[in-house]
């Protein structure tokens, strides 16, 4: 069974903002036929084949595009379409028709026929399709990757999946007392002429099949032509950032906080610029971040692209010993020193290939590498022994390579509550912790207290709370466990957590630079309730402008900043998001006022 993508974003994706991407051509020719394995295997066909040329090829975008709607388009690659939209996500086409039979009756029947134009009152336009759908298979050795089969003109209408069969239309395609599987078009028993099934027979279809992407990359890394991203460095599985404000285009090492952030089962890796020149891997698994990836240890992946990889960082072909991969895949450490984030290991051009585990090694290529005789690491490239030319074993082709590196983001950002400038949801609101629902119909825009049912029953491990706008000026939390639902985290007790992100909740709520003390936080967290009344659903403490800082769990505190408060001075009234009366003042003294902020708290949800 597929394994379900989440929608990426909100509102979920537009059809005016398609993103088509062609999978595979089907030529006039058996070789796309229903039994053809390139339906199900990851293997590519004439993947160079323009995309006019009539002509049977298969696409890495076959294997690799995620999607909710496809098209076919009939003896043209972009017009006389048909469309279809499912109902769940595929991680890609040959997900879809690995699937087995997906009996579907939303298949569109009049644009099958209009695209692929058999001739008016050949076949029986009056019956219903029998099994539409994809991957189908009807009696008597009828079947479709996607289309439906029928009865011959001059027979009953029989529709149950178990009725009898006569012949098929659409792609991928065989038919009864048909000779042969077709690519597409229509088999031998679906039209008529002279009142006798089958006599005009089979007919060819050039076809375009097409996916409409539901990919989401997102920039999680940059290597720059340094050694500061080499194997060893710590930022491949650490928290920290490293100059997370660079531009996209900036050829410099950055790490930014999607490295952290963003679960993914693609990933790609474009040397030399920002979106070209790229190598992609999918993953059998899903991973919650890059740096659970690369925190993993050795993940030994032989479909690592290899052509991809030699293409890509571009070693001139003949200075290097061209073997199968060593220890291709993550976290890779072969023999003499040689390693490698993402990449393989080799032996230098002299030498014979060595291609087990345990293998002689001599060199590495990839991202994060070190190799033996290298006198530093490499952010990226390939170490000295990888390219010395024909029959050479010298360690002289050390080679930086400037890489961006991207995730393709599964994140399922759902609404669970939006709080208005009001004290509605304020820290002592039950509605934190019960299941009642509040405005459920307000629109997503719209500023105004709400709970949807998704704050009861979307698990997660990531929450964002944006603050003045649904999707922009928001601050992101992970978690290092899952709760099933906000209502259970916000049910929870106090939940200390010093990765809160203080200079992002400063930085979207706005109190004015200067106006507030800027101390370490004081409880950070979730749940929290510090001295003197001073409480948040998500946020921390802080003492006043005149104050010292005073940061401890149990110290004085005189103010609080985030969702669902309470605090000192405020008469017992409570804010649904801001700040309370002593965060901020004019003066030196404690003077200053409660602020409020409308603030959207999103889940990304972990439900399939």
């Amino acid at each position: 069974m597929a394994l379900l993508r989440s929608m990426a974003f909100w509102p979920p994706h537009s059809y005016s903002e398609a993103n088509w991407k062609l999978a595979l051509k089907v030529g006039e020719t058996k070789t796309l036929g229903f039994s053809s394995p390139l339906w199900t295997n990851t293997e590519l066909l004439n993947e160079a084949s323009v995309v006019d040329t009539i002509e049977d090829a298969k696409y890495k975008e076959f294997n690799t595009e995620p999607f909710k709607r496809i098209r076919m388009c009939v003896g043209s690659p972009e017009s006389n379409c048909v469309e279809h939209v499912f109902s769940k996500a595929y991680d890609s086409a040959r997900a879809l028709f690995s699937a087995g039979y997906i009996r579907d009756e939303n298949v569109d029947k009049d644009g099958i026929l209009s695209s692929f134009s058999p001739p008016e009152d050949t076949y029986q336009a009056r019956c219903p399709m029998q099994r539409p759908g994809f991957n189908i298979e009807c009696r008597d050795g009828n079947k479709a990757r996607w289309g439906f089969c029928l009865n011959c003109n001059n027979q009953g209408c029989q529709n149950a999946d178990t009725d009898d069969a006569d012949a098929a239309i659409g792609i991928g395609i065989a038919g009864q007392a048909t000779d042969t599987e077709l690519g597409a078009g229509w088999t031998r028993f679906f039209t008529t002429t002279d009142n006798r099934c089958g006599k005009a027979g089979k007919t060819f279809k050039p076809v375009w099949l097409w996916v409409d992407s539901l990919a989401n990359w997102k920039l999680a890394l940059k290597v720059g032509e340094t050694k500061t991203l080499g194997f060893s460095s710590p930022l491949w599985t650490n928290t920290a950032l490293l100059n997370e404000a660079s531009a996209v285009d900036t050829i410099e090492d950055a790490k930014y906080k999607e490295f952290i952030t963003e679960p993914f089962k693609r990933i790609r890796m474009c040397v030399g610029t920002a979106e070209s020149n790229c190598v992609e891997h999918v993953f059998s698994q899903k991973y919650d971040s890059a740096k659970a990836l690369f925190s993993a240890g050795y993940i030994r992946d032989e479909s690592v692209d290899k052509d991809g990889i030699l293409t890509s960082f571009g070693p001139v072909k003949g200075s290097y010993r061209d073997c199968p991969m060593q220890r291709p895949g993550f976290n890779i450490e072969c023999k003499d020193g040689n390693k490698a984030r993402w990449g393989f290991c080799a032996n230098c051009p002299s030498q014979q290939c060595q291609n087990s585990d345990s293998s002689d090694a001599d060199a590495a290529i990839g991202i994060g590498i070190a190799g033996q005789k290298t006198d530093t690491e490499l952010g990226a490239g390939w170490t000295a022994y990888f390219a010395p030319g024909e029959g050479k074993c010298s360690a002289t082709s050390k080679t930086f390579k400037p890489v961006w590196l991207w995730v393709d983001s599964l994140v399922n950002w759902k609404l669970a509550l939006k709080v208005g400038e009001t004290s509605t949801l304020g820290f002592s609101s039950p509605l934190w912790t019960n299941t009642a629902l509040l405005n459920e119909g307000s629109p997503v825009g719209e500023i105004k207290d709400a709970k949807y049912s998704q704050f009861n029953t979307e698990p997660f491990k990531r929450i964002r709370m944006c603050v003045g706008s649904p999707e922009s000026n928001c601050v992101t939390h992970v978690f290092s466990q899952r709760y099933e639902s906000a209502k259970a985290l916000f049910s929870a007790g106090y939940i200390r957590d010093e990765s809160v992100d203080k200079d992002g909740i400063l930085s979207n709520f706005g109190p004015v630079e200067g106006t507030y003390r800027d101390c370490p936080m004081q409880r950070p967290g979730f749940n929290i309730e510090c001295h003197h009344g001073n409480k948040a659903r998500w946020g921390f403490c802080n003492n006043c402008k005149s104050q010292r800082c005073q940061s401890d769990d149990d110290d004085d505190a005189d103010a609080a900043i985030g969702i669902g408060l309470a605090g000192q001075g405020m008469g017992g009234t409570e804010l649904g998001a801001g700040w309370t009366k002593y965060f901020t003042s004019t003066s030196t003294g404690c003077n200053g006022g409660a602020t409020s902020k409308s603030v959207w708290l999103w889940v990304d949800s972990l439900a399939s």
